[in-house]
């Protein structure tokens, strides 16, 4: 399985690349042992999944961290994605307070705090796409459980994911 780290062209990519200064913008996982390639990622249309070239159609990969988990794991890993938040809907409250600190901090240098008050547990944004498996990922030394994902940024993750997935294969990929 891949953790696909990317951005894209669309216009909220670009307001979180200004605001953030941040190659990376959007986050996904890519299960591959199932014959064809499965995308999770969540949008302003929701937790879903898609096909790997419908993804990148839109997505350009900026880094990503392979984890080579067993059958047996990257099945439970899927079947909690499945039950646990495809359908669910887009967070855009919590996005609406991420651009707020965004301009607090671009414009007026005020850090971010490490929690999201206006996040709504029942729905997700792209950051959260590995809420469901945070206890998965411990058996491969990654600890994001105490983490509020809400409030992180993808680059945010995707550092935090890599610093603590030492002496395993890690591809960073920048375009």
């Amino acid at each position: 399985m891949r953790f696909v780290f990317t951005t894209n062209d669309k216009f909220w990519s670009r307001v979180a690349r200004f605001l953030s200064v941040e190659k990376i913008t959007h986050i996904a996982i890519i299960f591959e042992n199932y014959g064809f390639n499965i995308v999770f990622d969540c949008s302003t249309s929701g937790f879903k999944k898609q096909s790997q070239a419908r993804f990148f159609e839109y997505n350009r990969l900026v880094s990503q961290i392979t984890i080579n988990a067993s059958e047996n794991d990257e099945a439970m890993m899927l079947s909690e994605i499945l039950e646990n938040a495809v359908g669910a809907e887009y967070d855009f409250s919590a996005y609406k307070w991420m651009l707020y600190r965004g301009i607090l901090r671009k414009f007026f240098g005020v850090d971010k705090p490490d929690f999201n008050p206006w996040q709504d547990e029942e729905k997700y944004l792209c950051t959260e796409v590995v809420e469901p498996i945070t206890q998965h990922l411990l058996r491969y030394g990654i600890n994001l459980i105490n983490r509020d994902l809400a409030s992180m940024t993808p680059q945010e993750i995707f550092f935090d994911m890599a610093l603590q997935y030492e002496n395993r294969p890690i591809t960073r990929i920048v375009v």
